[in-house]
């Protein structure tokens, strides 16, 4: 095997790419390709397939291995979350094959369900599916019951994960039938 190190003083520096191997690292990306990519904040690096840590190989970040990064359909190889969302790209797109499946959240939208709440909050605090925005089929949006989205009573909080947070045989969507998060004439607290 071919090993190439940068050495000064008896101390390695960096290991160079292997010459006798056109993606030294085997990350889908040809060595030149990453020493001269753009991806905004620098280049990816030839010797580690994932340069930014985020459990996708840095071919499957650079979809169409331009060395260029492309935001609009491309996460960064340099930004382990790149829709600071809370949640790492590759975390996101489990099976790394840069299309988003069912189960899957998007890791280039911050909210993939659009239901108020960031996918890592979904994940990491509140226990919601950050690809349902309601968690619970009540009726209710998850940004909703939690007060932070589309709420015109904050302190109303209500379960996302219970369709009948207080237990009354009526599902919390049916409660609150405008579906304004308050408790207006004609509706019953879910809470």
């Amino acid at each position: 095997e071919y090993q190439l190190l940068v050495v000064e003083e008896d101390v390695v520096l960096s290991e160079a790419t292997n010459p006798c191997d056109p993606d030294t690292d085997d990350d889908g990306l040809l060595d030149g390709d990453e020493v001269n990519s753009v991806y905004g904040a620098g280049a990816s690096s030839p010797t580690d397939a994932d340069t930014d840590d985020d459990g996708l190989l840095d071919g499957q970040e650079d979809r169409d291995h331009d060395g260029v990064w492309q935001p609009e359909g491309e996460t960064s190889p340099l930004v382990r979350d790149t829709d600071s969302d809370g949640l790492l790209d590759g975390r996101e797109d489990v099976n790394a094959n840069g299309v988003v499946d069912e189960g899957e959240s998007d890791p280039l939208t911050p909210d993939t369900d659009g239901d108020g709440l960031l996918d890592g909050l979904e994940v990491n605090a509140a226990g919601t599916d950050p690809t349902t925005a309601d968690t619970d089929q009540d009726g209710l949006g998850d940004g909703l019951e939690l007060g932070v989205f589309g709420d015109l009573d904050p302190n109303s909080i209500t379960n996302p994960l219970k369709a009948d947070t207080d237990g009354d045989d009526v599902e919390d969507g049916a409660e609150d039938l405008n579906k304004n998060g308050r408790v207006d004439a004609n509706e019953s607290d879910p809470r």
